[in-house]
C-alpha cells in the first residue's frame, strides 16, 4: 500500500490512495476549519471497518446465518490526551449466531490486521450487544436545504 498526503489549508491534508481521497482537518476550536475527518476519526474509523469486514467474513466462512454486523467504536483519552482505550461495539444480526458469538470477537482481534496494530498499551475490547446500538446522528444536511 502506497499513500500520498499534502497541505490544501491552515490545517487540513488531501490524502490520496490509489483512486481515492479524503480531506482531514482539525475542528474549529484547534485551529481547522473542519472541513473533513480528524485524523483519529478515521483511524478509529478505519480499525471498526476492518473489525466489520473480519467478522462478517469469517461468520459467512463458517456457514453461520449473518444478515449484518454494525459496529460502533469510541475511543476513550487518557489524561495526557492520548488514546488509552477503544470499545468495539458489535451487533450481530441472524439468528444463527446466538452461540457463535464470542468465538468470532475472538477471532477478530487475532485476526484484524488494523486491530492488530492497535499498540498493547490501548486498551482493546469488543462488547456483544444484544439490542440495537444507538442512532448515530445523520450526515450533515446541504447547509442551502430547509
Amino acid at each position: 500500500m502506497k499513500i500520498a498526503v499534502h497541505s490544501i489549508g491552515k490545517k487540513s491534508v488531501l490524502a490520496v490512495a490509489g483512486t481515492h481521497s479524503v480531506v482531514l482537518d482539525q475542528g474549529v476550536e484547534r485551529g481547522g476549519e473542519n472541513i473533513g475527518f480528524r485524523p483519529t476519526e478515521l483511524w478509529l474509523i478505519g480499525a471498526a471497518a476492518c473489525a466489520q469486514g473480519t467478522l462478517k467474513h469469517r461468520a459467512v466462512k463458517l456457514g453461520y446465518e449473518v444478515s449484518e454486523v454494525r459496529i460502533q467504536a469510541e475511543d476513550r483519552l487518557d489524561e495526557a490526551g492520548r488514546i488509552a482505550a477503544v470499545e468495539f461495539r458489535v451487533l450481530f444480526e441472524g439468528e444463527a449466531l446466538i452461540d457463535q458469538r464470542q468465538e468470532l470477537l475472538a477471532y477478530v482481534r487475532e485476526h484484524c490486521k488494523v486491530v492488530r496494530t492497535i499498540h498493547p498499551s490501548i486498551a482493546v475490547t469488543f462488547v456483544d450487544v444484544r439490542e440495537e446500538l444507538e442512532e448515530l446522528p445523520a450526515a450533515v444536511a446541504d447547509e442551502g436545504a430547509a
